[in-house]
């Protein structure tokens, strides 16, 4: 009369898997918030527009990196030593 299924799935699917994680992430912050306020105090200083500079400058820095990293290989390569 009543169908039941066999197997049963006793573990968390994906969305609450996602929702604990976030939970924990947000409990975490208010934590961290009550605990360290001098920190947070300290953090107020940054503006958004820094992010955006780091955010601009860290790939042209990084290309720069990988550009000396290949010249430098590239030079020690033709070296006949």
């Amino acid at each position: 009369m009543f169908s039941t299924r066999t197997e049963v799935k006793r573990e968390p699917c994906r969305r609450c898997q996602i929702l604990r994680v976030f939970l924990a992430m947000i409990l975490g912050v208010i934590i961290f918030g009550v605990l360290a306020r001098d920190l947070l105090q300290t953090l107020a200083g940054l503006k958004p527009s820094m992010f955006g500079w780091l955010f601009a400058c860290l790939p042209i820095v990084l290309f720069g990196l990988k550009f000396w990293a290949h010249k430098y290989k590239s030079a020690s390569d033709r070296s006949p030593n």
